[in-house]
């Protein structure tokens, strides 16, 4: 996928100061990530289940994690092993891209580091492909024992790194 939250933010340009052109924006991101998903989307719809679950280890997944549980400040023990449900995340997710950049700013999760991005990282979707390395020994450093990733094929560029994950999962 050619988009990491910095790439789409500034592809979608800058930010819109009501909620209508927020929303706007917000939108286009998505449009954007699922345009690039299309395809691998095709490949893998047998594969998917009822019971799918994704898993996020750092970055936006852990800051939408601090902001569902109202923290004053990011608590890694009150976020790892959290768990939401497609309405929780779909609610939540809707509405942080209604916030203005300021309203996301003050939110103690979010900040100025990442009030810029945050909305990036809510449009990119994760697929289930197996972890890479740094996600592998995150999985590991928080007792997860093993990791179900959907027997997608993994693309050329991220095999060595899926195969070393694999290793460090063993």
């Amino acid at each position: 996928m050619p988009w990491g939250v910095v790439s789409l933010t500034e592809t979608v340009g800058e930010e819109a100061e009501d909620e209508a052109g927020r929303k706007a924006r917000y939108n286009e991101m998505k449009r954007l990530v699922s345009e690039s998903f299309a395809e691998f989307a095709k490949r893998i719809d047998k594969q998917r289940t009822p019971d799918l679950r994704l898993l996020g280890t750092s970055g936006t997944v852990t800051t939408l994690a601090g902001v569902h549980l109202g923290l004053e400040r990011y608590d890694r023990r009150q976020v790892d092993g959290l768990w939401l449900t497609d309405e929780e995340s779909d609610t939540l997710v809707k509405r942080i891209a209604s916030w203005s950049f300021e309203e996301r700013v003050a939110n103690p999760c979010i900040g100025s580091d990442r009030a810029d991005l945050v909305l990036a990282g809510c449009a990119i979707f994760t697929w289930p492909l197996p972890p890479c390395a740094h996600c592998a020994a995150k999985i590991v450093q928080a007792g997860i024992g093993a990791v179900y990733a959907g027997g997608t094929p993994v693309p050329d560029r991220w095999r060595d790194s899926a195969a070393l994950g694999a290793a460090i999962m063993e």
